[in-house]
């Protein structure tokens, strides 16, 4: 069936708010409170209550003046939030039908308040009680429908589910001001930006989310970006089968490669849509079964409903289908046509271009002040506008003028420790310009090596020039390197190559090529870093950092999901020594290497878990790694009265809204310092939570992490947390400098998308003790 969602509406009086599935649903609509009318929301909501007295505030580190993108709400004291059921007599079946017959304009002045309605509850913010009987008409039989309204509960202002509608009410002020919903985002088409060069539209927009911080309602606005294509998927499509020289087989393959995965966007209704699959069996000719039981074609439905004309009737039919968030539902399939429908976001090709991306990043990468007066103007046209001022003051809403301010901290530069034991602070976390003073903290030797290049005078030249600086850097750095075992190859093909490494090499390596035409201007740099990472696949360390926790046993996890396949990959890296630089992906290597001991704790940083699933996964993960540490203690022969693992869960998130910024002496806005933490204002009362900026950023805005500990039984204080997740930040050593998340969840990502994209199964236990998945 082709599903058609109803879209909010509201009337010149400012009273009704009709709220379809995605606008109550806050996994879609970008909120982190939980769903209207849902029973499993107030639990989501309060997954990590904290214990009385606890104090999750840091007080290390130098205090520091910041500003957050929240904007403080002001709210009428007495003013709440009413839940009413709705009952239909006789009952109405369709939910938009519902929909419909709360939005008659008698209703809404019978009602006469500001109100939010579902399908089967009615929110409403009003000093009045609105129960009652009243009576509307079906839209196309006129029969009578009595709807009763019955007082459910009264629910207080920061209650998840009012938050749900202040959050439907702030969506519908961004429809008012003239901005298109896209997504979960609003953008404005009219200060579009047209990149002619590759045919792509920017859409600047905004996306925002009212939660509850620690003491108040506050409004969160990120500026967004939206890339639409103008070539439509029909004139791509068209374009490649030209491509293929029109051959059936290699034009599927490709469209599979190209759009499966993909989102498209369609203009008509402004929503977004990621293809599952392309039936080329179907066509505008094709039909389908409406809710009322009619049969129309794909073709037919376009024209009725969107008075759009459809030319091409050979095109195929792209499919895509997702469930929702209900247990056992039925998976949700929607029909488009590719001459109807727009691709969205960069190409292979496009990234490749660098004149493009120079433009692109030009519009797209904001600093904090730029960040600063979109914002302001966003709230400006909020506030001039009078169905906007209309709308907040019925339900007891303020935007105040000024973002959010608060002090926070700045902890101290961490010093990486090469061979030498001084070691070096880098206020930017940054060791690429002293790792050849410095020394590899562990390096190893590079004994059985292959330079496989082109059989010309120029490659062999620049084989030679490699090799030489090869062995000049390794003599640096401690790393011992042999003379390499050459091989050439006929050309510079891909098949070529291939075969000379097969030929090369009689047993499996993990291998980095590279193709240079004539000598780079960052030679050095480049083969400075091809080095690091060899002497990384081979188990060296090119430094360490002081890490003052003993006897522990660090762990990150990734959940990888293939947008394309569909498929859930897992991966755990784990540290095996007490300096913390050698990592393994199985938790057993621990034992082995610390002499049969097993650690006194353990840290647990997982990576890919959606705010919808941290509720089950303290409920039933938790459970299980602790029952895995009493498995292990029985097994090592140990006895479980003596020895007690203590374990610390904390969840990582990277793509949040939140973003924090340095306000300086004249009020300007900067980005914060790595080593920024922020743990109260912003943060949510009922969690042990806590913003970090690890890394330096000279372009754009820094974008934190947010860190959450869901279970603790370790001792450790907030501010060790801090420094301890800062510290593991630096020891990502496929990056000379801190990386967003600690470097086990990075490397536990390269792993697990590795095995999920290209292995495909178990890999060789030779090399579980190696990073060779950089």
């Amino acid at each position: 069936m082709l599903q058609v969602s109803n879209s909010g509406t509201l009337d010149s009086k400012g009273y009704a708010i009709m709220s379809d599935k995605n606008d109550c649903n806050l996994a879609e609509g970008g909120d982190s409170s939980c769903e209207m009318g849902n029973p499993r929301a107030n639990r989501r909501c309060q997954i990590t209550g904290l214990p009385d007295g606890f104090d999750k505030t840091g007080i290390h580190g130098e205090p520091t003046l910041f500003v957050a993108n929240f904007l403080p709400l002001e709210q009428q004291p007495d003013l709440a939030v009413c839940e009413y059921r709705v009952e239909f007599d006789p009952p109405v079946e369709s939910k938009a039908v519902r929909h419909r017959l709360m939005e008659q304009r008698h209703i809404q002045e019978d009602l006469d308040s500001a109100f939010v309605f579902n399908g089967t509850a009615l929110y409403a913010a009003s000093s009045t009680k609105l129960e009652g009987m009243y009576m509307a008409r079906l839209p196309n039989t006129s029969e009578e429908i009595n709807i009763r309204l019955h007082s459910s509960t009264r629910l207080r202002q920061n209650h998840p589910q009012a938050i749900v509608c202040y959050n439907i009410v702030m969506k519908s002020c961004m429809d008012m001001i003239g901005l298109k919903r896209v997504g979960k985002s609003h953008h404005d088409d009219q200060e579009k930006i047209e990149l002619r060069e590759c045919h792509i539209e920017l859409w600047p927009g905004f996306e925002t989310a009212i939660k509850q911080c620690e003491n108040r309602l506050m409004l969160c606005i990120e500026n967004r970006f939206r890339v639409i294509r103008t070539q439509s998927v029909w004139d791509v499509m068209s374009y490649e089968y030209e491509r293929v020289r029109r051959n059936p087989k290699r034009f599927h393959a490709k469209m599979d490669e190209m759009l499966v995965g993909a989102t498209v966007c369609t203009r008509y209704n402004n929503k977004m849509y990621r293809v599952t699959s392309i039936n080329y069996g179907m066509s505008p000719v094709s039909t389908f079964t409406l809710p009322d039981g009619s049969i129309t074609t794909l073709k037919e439905y376009f024209e009725k409903n969107y008075n759009l004309t459809v030319t091409q009737s050979e095109q195929p039919v792209i499919i895509c289908e997702w469930r929702t968030k209900q247990a056992d539902s039925l998976p949700c399939v929607v029909y488009l046509l590719p001459e109807l429908c727009f691709p969205t976001g960069l190409t292979d090709t496009m990234r490749q271009n660098f004149r493009f991306m120079k433009e692109f990043s030009h519009h797209t990468v904001m600093d904090p002040e730029k960040r600063r007066k979109k914002t302001e103007n966003l709230l400006r046209r909020i506030r001039n506008n009078d169905k906007c001022r209309i709308l907040l003051l019925k339900w007891g809403i303020e935007l105040t003028e000024r973002l959010v301010s608060f002090h926070s901290w700045e902890l101290e530069a961490e010093k990486f420790i090469g061979i030498h034991p001084q070691g070096y602070f880098g206020k930017r976390a940054d060791m690429g310009r002293v790792m050849h003073y410095n020394g590899c903290f562990r390096g190893m030797h590079l004994e059985n090596w292959v330079v496989v290049f082109c059989n010309t005078a120029m490659a062999q030249d620049m084989a030679c020039q490699f090799i030489e600086t090869v062995k000049d850097f390794g003599k640096s750095m401690h790393i011992a390197v042999n003379h390499p075992l050459l091989q050439t190859c006929s050309d510079t093909t891909t098949s070529s190559y291939h075969s000379a490494v097969v030929e090369a090499m009689e047993r499996m390596a993990t291998l980095r090529g590279r193709q240079e035409r004539g000598r780079n201007r960052n030679f050095i740099s480049i083969v400075r870093k091809i080095v690091l990472q060899m002497n990384c696949k081979m188990g060296g360390a090119p430094w360490k950092m002081n890490i003052p926790v003993k006897n522990a046993l660090f762990v990150g996890y990734y959940h990888y999901c293939d947008p394309i396949l569909h498929g859930q990959t897992g991966a755990c890296v784990s540290t095996t020594d007490q300096d913390y630089t050698k990592f393994y992906w199985a938790l057993y290597q621990y034992f082995i290497n610390n002499d049969r001991t097993l650690p006194e704790k353990i840290f647990l940083y997982c990576d890919g878990v959606d705010e919808e699933q941290i509720g089950s996964f303290k409920e039933q993960g938790v459970s299980l790694v602790q029952q895995a540490c009493r498995e292990a203690i029985t097994s090592s022969g140990l006895k479980p009265t003596c020895h007690r693992m203590k374990l610390a869960v904390i969840i990582v998130t990277k793509n949040i809204n939140v973003r924090i910024f340095k306000c300086g002496a004249d009020s300007t806005f900067t980005n914060p310092s790595p080593g920024t933490v922020v743990n109260s204002t912003i943060t949510r009362a009922e969690k042990n939570e806590f913003y970090l900026v690890p890394s330096h950023v000279g372009l754009g805005t820094a974008k934190p992490v947010c860190y959450t500990v869901i279970y603790d039984d370790t001792g450790l204080s907030p501010d060790d947390h801090h420094r301890l997740a800062f510290k593991l930040c630096h020891l990502y050593y496929n990056w000379q400098g801190t990386v967003r998340v600690p470097a086990l969840c990075q490397y536990a990502f390269k792993l697990a998308s590795m095995m999920a994209q290209s292995v495909h199964g178990e890999v060789n236990k030779e090399l579980r003790d190696k990073l060779f998945f950089l």
